[in-house]
């Protein structure tokens, strides 16, 4: 992915939470030309891996729609580094996110990682809070 497909000018992306490929290979394709993006999680992850990511979004498709892949990636700084590798090299995603509380050596060594792809890297979001908190939970 190059850089100007990061520059979308639509900053619209969907999340399409699913764990069925072909519901959301229909939405993904309903999308496309409509919106920025579409994001996958964790539930579609972990169902369908990286195969069903590609069946979703083929390289035809992800030319008009920019995927962000939101699994929240928290390890120790070398297994994210890989992790982030990986995934930017099987899957190209223009955004990936990462927990921010896995610490700024982790950030860093994620951030090390995607760099390592040039133009064709992913950008990386740290999620600090989920919107899900709330300020009990925060307490």
């Amino acid at each position: 992915m190059s850089d100007t497909a990061h520059q979308n000018p639509n900053p619209i992306f969907v999340a399409i939470d699913t764990d069925d490929v072909a519901a959301a290979s229909a939405s993904a394709a309903r999308l496309a030309g409509v919106v920025g993006g579409i994001k996958l999680g964790k539930q579609f992850f972990m169902a369908n891996g990286p195969q069903g990511v590609r069946a979703v979004l083929p390289d035809a498709l992800r030319r008009d729609l920019p995927l962000f892949i939101d699994l929240k990636l928290h390890d120790i700084p070398n297994t994210v580094a890989g992790a982030v590798a990986s995934l930017a090299r099987s899957l190209a995603p223009a955004y990936l996110t990462l927990h921010a509380s896995g610490g700024a050596a982790m950030i860093a060594a994620a951030r090390e990682a995607a760099d390592a792809f040039g133009a064709d890297r992913p950008r990386l979001l740290a999620v600090t809070v989920p919107t899900r908190m709330s300020d009990a939970g925060l307490a």
